[in-house]
């Protein structure tokens, strides 16, 4: 379970066969880097040139007058609106430090490369690069390499704030860099109870193979009678998180893909986390992409697959302590070690509420323990007197398949703990070579229904566990559980929903540019078709598309995929 803590949870993973993680970003950043290089043999009049061959001596206005070293940068008044451009292909030691001079969001100062490719910034003692209490910064076409996830103690890119001015930073911008070998990949937060970042725009990145995440933001301590956040208006698009491991000393979580801290309206889209969390060993545990202390994100369009644990979690995609009015929707998660999608609240006050699960695929999650569903309600363990828990979450219209193996048996859907008007509703839940269907247990049962679900379950006996009871049948389980039921009338059907496409995981989908690559689409004899229940009716918002981007007709059909229109 995730016990969140003022600094999130982070991880880097042992990536073996994976580390093909460079081939995948040039699927992930297509084009990455041409944007601003330029040909040696320009100059542009607001620019300062840094070559591995100059003199910190010159002016560094051209490349043939260009400085020497990033501390040269660094002592620079440079103004907003300018341009350091590193010489690519080339190497630097050192750090660049943004502290002073340019401030302006509107004219943005540039740090990035020029002439041939990437350069490459290494530093084997602190961070490659720091902006901090600054405004209008992009850092860009960079590659940020450190001494290894084992060793360093410092983020690869650190941004920060920890003025005491009310206003927070502006016009942040990180954009298409690689960060390996350090404590966090990208970390940009507000210490000392400071304002952060509006605006944050981190896109086309890929943070690999460091110790405690790949890419975080973080913030003040959480107070839920007055709830605050650091960050607002915040954009994660197009991020590659992979082989951040963890750390096995921790008590704390470590070895994330990517995670928000203390940030209000805020989005990780069209990213991929996979192979993450490989060395962490405590019961606060890591996931792919998950969020904490936040509210009103939105996580969609991203894949999560292979993130692992050596003890706790591992999940692909988690809505943590403290998360309100925020969405999980339009993932794929599989072959995770533990939930694909999970909400989860352990937090003594009860803002975990409003939050939504929707259109999502998850395929053989939950590999791990046994402990987890492939989607898992947890309401914490404070006991039904505590009044805390998850309250007022949806989960529907979601596609799950799981299967048991090597002595695990994983349900689809696990709830647990304290839980206050949760909906499950027309979803598909598939268990295979004898998983379970739900397992519900140490839970409210009047705080969750079940309503229009497709269940399906191969070899095994006794699908559905309610309390502490194992029943053969829906009906059975309806009779006593008193779920699926609407007005007292029986709704849920169980039936093959001839899935074939999902037998086994979609391995060969590696990136988030391929979500719709999978074979789940459905046509007009599906047995999926119209057996759902009217969300409307129950003032639930269904959206406008499914999985694939098509627009939803007036039928209610089960899962994450719906027949197209006009079909």
């Amino acid at each position: 379970m995730h016990h969140v803590q003022k600094s999130p949870k982070n991880r880097s993973l042992i990536v073996g066969a994976s580390l093909s993680v460079g081939a995948v970003v040039l699927v992930t950043a297509a084009g990455f880097g041409v944007h601003a290089l330029l040909q040696k043999d320009n100059a542009l009049p607001n620019a300062f040139y840094v070559s591995a061959s100059g003199d910190d001596k010159a002016d560094g206005r051209t490349p043939q007058t260009a400085w020497k070293t990033l501390a040269r940068v660094s002592e620079a008044r440079l103004a907003a609106g300018e341009q350091v451009l590193l010489e690519g292909g080339s190497r630097f030691r050192g750090q660049i430090v943004i502290d002073h001079g340019a401030d302006d969001p509107q004219h943005p100062l540039v740090i990035g490369s020029y002439g041939d490719g990437r350069a490459q910034i290494v530093n084997d003692q602190d961070s490659a690069v720091v902006v901090a209490n600054r405004s209008g910064v992009t850092v860009q076409d960079l590659e940020i390499v450190g001494p290894g996830a084992a060793v360093s103690n410092s983020d690869g890119i650190a941004v920060y704030n920890d003025k005491s001015s009310p206003q927070r930073q502006r016009g942040i911008v990180i954009q298409r860099v690689s960060v390996a070998g350090f404590k966090h990949g990208i970390a940009a937060g507000a210490v000392a109870g400071a304002p952060g970042f509006d605006g944050l725009d981190i896109h086309d990145a890929l943070v690999k193979e460091n110790r405690l995440s790949g890419l975080f933001t973080y913030g003040s301590d959480f107070d839920p009678a007055h709830p605050t956040y650091s960050h607002t208006n915040v954009r994660i698009s197009r991020v590659e998180a992979a082989g951040n491991t963890g750390d096995p000393t921790l008590t704390t979580n470590s070895g994330s893909g990517i995670v928000l801290g203390s940030v209000e309206d805020g989005i990780v889209e069209y990213s991929t986390a996979h192979h993450n969390g490989a060395l962490s060993d405590t019961i606060e545990g890591p996931a792919g992409i998950w969020t904490y202390d936040s509210t009103r994100i939105r996580i969609e369009h991203n894949l999560a697959y292979n993130n692992t644990t050596g003890e706790a979690d591992g999940h692909g995609f988690d809505l943590d302590q403290n998360v309100s009015d925020s969405t999980l929707e339009y993932n794929l998660s599989y072959d995770n070690a533990g939930a694909g999608y999970m909400l989860f609240s352990n937090a003594n006050n009860q803002t975990h509420r409003n939050n939504q699960v929707r259109f999502n695929v998850s395929v053989n999650d939950a590999t791990a323990s046994g402990f987890y569903g492939a989607i898992t309600i947890f309401g914490g363990t404070q006991g039904p007197d505590s009044g805390t828990g998850v309250f007022d979450a949806q989960v529907y219209h979601n596609t799950v398949v799981t299967k048991a193996h090597d002595g695990v048996i994983p349900p689809t859907v696990l709830v647990l703990g304290n839980l206050h008007d949760i909906k499950v509703l027309n979803n598909v839940f598939v268990a295979n070579t004898g998983a379970q269907l739900t397992r519900a247990k140490e839970f409210t049962p009047d705080g969750i229904t079940f309503g229009g679900n497709v269940y399906y379950a191969e070899r095994t006996g006794r699908p559905f566990e309610w309390n502490g009871e194992l029943y053969s049948t829906l009906a059975a389980w309806r009779a006593s559980s008193e779920q699926e039921l609407m007005a007292g009338r029986p709704v849920g059907v169980e039936t093959n929903p001839d899935l074939r496409g999902l037998i086994g995981s979609p391995t060969s989908i590696r990136n988030a540019s391929q979500l719709k690559d999978i074979n789940l689409r459905l046509d007009n004899g599906s047995p999926l078709v119209g057996t759902g229940v009217d969300l409307g009716a129950l003032k639930i918002d269904r959206g406008r598309e499914d999985y694939f981007a098509d627009e939803l007709t007036k039928s209610y059909d089960a899962g994450a995929a719906a027949v197209r229109a006009g079909r």
